[in-house]
Protein backbone atom coordinates (compact mmCIF):
# COMPACT_ATOMS: atom_id res chain seq x y z
CA UNK A 1 0.00 0.00 0.00
CA UNK A 2 1.15 3.71 -0.53
CA UNK A 3 1.82 5.33 2.75
CA UNK A 4 -0.02 8.63 0.86
CA UNK A 5 -2.82 6.55 -0.28
CA UNK A 6 -2.95 5.13 3.59
CA UNK A 7 -2.73 8.14 4.97
CA UNK A 8 -5.37 9.76 3.23
CA UNK A 9 -7.68 7.31 4.63
CA UNK A 10 -9.51 9.05 7.59
CA UNK A 11 -7.74 12.03 7.33
CA UNK A 12 -9.22 13.84 9.94
CA UNK A 13 -8.12 11.05 12.66
CA UNK A 14 -4.03 10.74 11.01
CA UNK A 15 -3.82 14.78 11.81
CA UNK A 16 -5.67 14.19 15.26
CA UNK A 17 -4.01 11.45 16.11
CA UNK A 18 -0.45 13.07 14.48
CA UNK A 19 -1.34 15.75 17.33
CA UNK A 20 -1.70 13.80 19.82
CA UNK A 21 1.79 12.28 19.16
CA UNK A 22 3.31 15.53 19.11
CA UNK A 23 2.01 16.31 22.22
CA UNK A 24 4.33 13.07 24.03
CA UNK A 25 7.67 13.72 21.23
CA UNK A 26 7.54 17.39 21.11
CA UNK A 27 9.66 17.28 24.68
CA UNK A 28 12.78 15.44 24.57
CA UNK A 29 12.34 14.42 27.82
CA UNK A 30 10.14 12.85 27.55
CA UNK A 31 10.63 10.80 24.04
CA UNK A 32 10.70 7.33 24.11
CA UNK A 33 13.93 6.66 22.17
CA UNK A 34 13.97 3.04 22.72
CA UNK A 35 10.74 2.62 21.47
CA UNK A 36 10.58 5.37 17.90
CA UNK A 37 14.54 6.31 17.64
CA UNK A 38 15.46 10.27 17.41
CA UNK A 39 15.66 10.38 13.30
CA UNK A 40 13.32 8.83 10.54
CA UNK A 41 14.35 6.12 8.51
CA UNK A 42 12.12 4.93 6.16
CA UNK A 43 10.60 1.04 5.81
CA UNK A 44 12.51 -0.78 4.03
CA UNK A 45 9.85 -2.57 2.45
CA UNK A 46 7.27 -0.29 1.90
CA UNK A 47 8.29 3.43 1.68
CA UNK A 48 7.84 6.32 2.92
CA UNK A 49 10.44 8.32 1.59
CA UNK A 50 9.44 12.27 1.48
CA UNK A 51 7.25 12.07 4.47
CA UNK A 52 7.71 13.27 8.25
CA UNK A 53 8.42 10.71 11.10
CA UNK A 54 4.72 11.83 12.73
CA UNK A 55 2.66 11.15 9.35
CA UNK A 56 4.80 7.86 8.44
CA UNK A 57 3.92 6.38 11.62
CA UNK A 58 0.22 7.40 12.23
CA UNK A 59 0.09 6.84 8.36
CA UNK A 60 1.08 3.33 8.93
CA UNK A 61 -1.36 1.86 11.18
CA UNK A 62 -4.35 -0.18 9.78
CA UNK A 63 -7.06 1.95 9.11
CA UNK A 64 -9.83 0.87 11.34
CA UNK A 65 -7.36 0.39 14.18
CA UNK A 66 -6.29 4.09 13.51
CA UNK A 67 -10.18 5.20 14.01
CA UNK A 68 -10.67 2.74 17.06
CA UNK A 69 -7.45 4.07 18.68
CA UNK A 70 -8.41 7.86 17.99
CA UNK A 71 -12.19 7.48 19.71
CA UNK A 72 -10.07 5.98 22.62
CA UNK A 73 -7.71 8.74 23.33
CA UNK A 74 -11.00 10.96 22.78
CA UNK A 75 -12.34 9.10 25.38
CA UNK A 76 -9.24 9.08 27.59
CA UNK A 77 -8.83 13.11 27.30
CA UNK A 78 -12.66 13.29 28.24
CA UNK A 79 -11.61 11.51 31.23
CA UNK A 80 -8.38 14.25 31.87
CA UNK A 81 -6.04 11.42 31.20
CA UNK A 82 -4.12 13.49 28.79
CA UNK A 83 -2.85 10.60 26.76
CA UNK A 84 0.15 10.50 24.49
CA UNK A 85 1.43 8.14 21.84
CA UNK A 86 4.99 7.23 22.43
CA UNK A 87 4.92 4.52 19.30
CA UNK A 88 2.36 4.12 16.63
CA UNK A 89 3.48 2.16 13.52
CA UNK A 90 6.98 1.02 13.75
CA UNK A 91 8.86 -1.25 11.07
CA UNK A 92 11.33 -3.84 11.21
CA UNK A 93 14.22 -1.16 10.89
CA UNK A 94 12.43 0.35 13.60
CA UNK A 95 11.65 -2.88 15.65
CA UNK A 96 15.67 -4.01 15.54
CA UNK A 97 16.78 -1.39 17.28
CA UNK A 98 13.97 -1.27 19.45
CA UNK A 99 14.73 -2.11 23.31
CA UNK A 100 12.90 -3.97 26.34
CA UNK A 101 9.92 -6.14 25.51
CA UNK A 102 9.58 -6.62 22.27
CA UNK A 103 8.79 -9.07 19.29
CA UNK A 104 10.98 -10.72 16.35
CA UNK A 105 12.12 -7.74 13.95
CA UNK A 106 9.34 -8.48 11.45
CA UNK A 107 6.60 -10.01 13.89
CA UNK A 108 5.29 -7.06 15.62
CA UNK A 109 1.99 -6.47 15.90
CA UNK A 110 3.20 -2.36 15.26
CA UNK A 111 3.56 -3.26 11.40
CA UNK A 112 6.39 -5.80 11.02
CA UNK A 113 5.82 -7.31 7.13
CA UNK A 114 5.63 -10.33 8.46
CA UNK A 115 2.00 -9.31 9.62
CA UNK A 116 1.85 -7.10 6.35
CA UNK A 117 4.03 -3.86 6.74
CA UNK A 118 2.85 -0.19 6.10
CA UNK A 119 -0.86 0.22 6.67
CA UNK A 120 -1.30 -2.83 8.49
CA UNK A 121 0.04 -1.66 12.38
CA UNK A 122 -2.32 -2.81 14.62
CA UNK A 123 -0.80 -1.90 18.09
CA UNK A 124 0.38 0.91 19.84
CA UNK A 125 1.97 2.34 23.24
CA UNK A 126 0.01 5.10 25.13
CA UNK A 127 1.12 6.85 28.23
CA UNK A 128 0.24 9.64 29.98
CA UNK A 129 1.25 13.19 29.78
CA UNK A 130 0.49 14.55 32.91
CA UNK A 131 2.64 15.61 35.37
CA UNK A 132 5.66 18.01 35.65
CA UNK A 133 8.44 15.43 36.78
CA UNK A 134 8.98 11.98 35.26
CA UNK A 135 7.64 10.34 39.14
CA UNK A 136 4.17 12.25 38.11
CA UNK A 137 3.69 11.18 34.54
CA UNK A 138 4.55 7.59 35.43
CA UNK A 139 2.05 7.54 38.23
CA UNK A 140 -0.37 9.56 35.84
CA UNK A 141 0.80 6.99 32.97
CA UNK A 142 -0.54 4.09 35.70
CA UNK A 143 -3.98 5.74 36.24
CA UNK A 144 -4.48 5.83 32.51
CA UNK A 145 -3.26 2.16 31.89
CA UNK A 146 -5.89 1.19 34.69
CA UNK A 147 -8.58 3.19 32.90
CA UNK A 148 -8.36 1.42 29.93
CA UNK A 149 -8.36 -2.11 31.82
CA UNK A 150 -11.50 -1.06 33.29
CA UNK A 151 -13.09 0.22 30.04
CA UNK A 152 -11.30 -1.48 27.30
CA UNK A 153 -14.78 -2.68 26.02
CA UNK A 154 -16.09 0.76 25.49
CA UNK A 155 -12.80 1.80 24.39
CA UNK A 156 -12.41 -1.01 21.85
CA UNK A 157 -8.54 -1.42 22.94
CA UNK A 158 -7.08 -3.44 25.74
CA UNK A 159 -3.23 -4.59 27.22
CA UNK A 160 -2.76 -7.81 25.94
CA UNK A 161 0.35 -8.29 28.18
CA UNK A 162 -0.80 -5.67 30.85
CA UNK A 163 2.26 -5.24 32.96
CA UNK A 164 4.74 -7.26 31.21
CA UNK A 165 4.35 -4.22 28.42
CA UNK A 166 2.23 -1.87 29.96
CA UNK A 167 1.75 1.22 27.72
CA UNK A 168 1.53 -1.73 24.56
CA UNK A 169 -2.61 -1.14 23.16
CA UNK A 170 -3.85 -3.46 20.59
CA UNK A 171 -7.77 -3.78 19.09
CA UNK A 172 -9.82 -6.21 21.83
CA UNK A 173 -10.91 -7.76 18.85
CA UNK A 174 -7.61 -8.65 17.31
CA UNK A 175 -5.39 -11.78 17.21
CA UNK A 176 -2.56 -10.67 19.21
CA UNK A 177 -5.00 -9.83 22.09
CA UNK A 178 -6.89 -12.94 21.55
CA UNK A 179 -3.49 -14.94 21.79
CA UNK A 180 -2.00 -13.08 25.06
CA UNK A 181 -5.07 -12.21 27.14
CA UNK A 182 -8.73 -14.48 25.99
CA UNK A 183 -6.72 -17.84 24.83
CA UNK A 184 -4.84 -18.17 28.32
CA UNK A 185 -7.74 -17.51 30.09
CA UNK A 186 -9.56 -20.20 28.53
CA UNK A 187 -7.24 -22.26 29.29
CA UNK A 188 -6.56 -21.60 32.72
CA UNK A 189 -10.56 -21.89 33.04
CA UNK A 190 -10.43 -25.46 31.81
CA UNK A 191 -7.36 -26.25 33.29
CA UNK A 192 -9.27 -25.13 36.89
CA UNK A 193 -12.33 -27.24 35.80
CA UNK A 194 -10.42 -30.49 35.10
CA UNK A 195 -8.82 -30.10 38.00
CA UNK A 196 -11.99 -29.87 39.91
CA UNK A 197 -13.69 -33.19 38.39
CA UNK A 198 -10.65 -34.93 39.55
CA UNK A 199 -11.15 -33.61 42.75
CA UNK A 200 -14.62 -34.84 42.91
CA UNK A 201 -14.05 -38.01 41.30
CA UNK A 202 -11.54 -38.69 44.14
CA UNK A 203 -13.55 -37.57 46.62
CA UNK A 204 -16.38 -39.85 44.97
CA UNK A 205 -13.95 -42.95 45.14
CA UNK A 206 -12.97 -42.41 48.71
CA UNK A 207 -16.83 -42.18 49.80
CA UNK A 208 -17.39 -45.49 48.03
CA UNK A 209 -14.34 -47.17 49.51
CA UNK A 210 -15.63 -45.55 52.72
CA UNK A 211 -18.91 -46.78 52.79
CA UNK A 212 -17.89 -50.41 51.71
CA UNK A 213 -15.60 -50.44 54.69
CA UNK A 214 -18.16 -49.47 56.83
CA UNK A 215 -20.48 -51.89 55.66
CA UNK A 216 -21.23 -54.98 57.91
CA UNK A 217 -20.77 -58.58 56.47
CA UNK A 218 -23.59 -61.29 56.08
CA UNK A 219 -21.97 -63.00 58.77
CA UNK A 220 -21.81 -60.52 60.80
CA UNK A 221 -25.10 -58.87 60.63
CA UNK A 222 -26.74 -62.33 61.23
CA UNK A 223 -28.15 -62.69 64.60
CA UNK A 224 -26.68 -64.18 67.09
CA UNK A 225 -28.52 -67.85 68.55
CA UNK A 226 -27.38 -69.88 71.70
CA UNK A 227 -27.79 -73.72 72.42
CA UNK A 228 -29.44 -73.70 75.80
Amino acid sequence: MDPRTALGLAGTVALVLVGIFRRRASDPQRRRRERDGPAFAGDAGGGGAGMSLMDYVIGGMDPSFRVTLYHALRALDDAGLMPGITCAFRDDYRQTIATGQKAQSDRSYHGGSFRGGFGHGRAADIVSVKGETRAERLASSGQLWEWIDTHEKELGIGRPYLDRDPPHVAPIDGEEYAAHRIEPNTQHAESKAKKHQRLALHHDHDMSKRARVARPSRAQSRPQTHSI
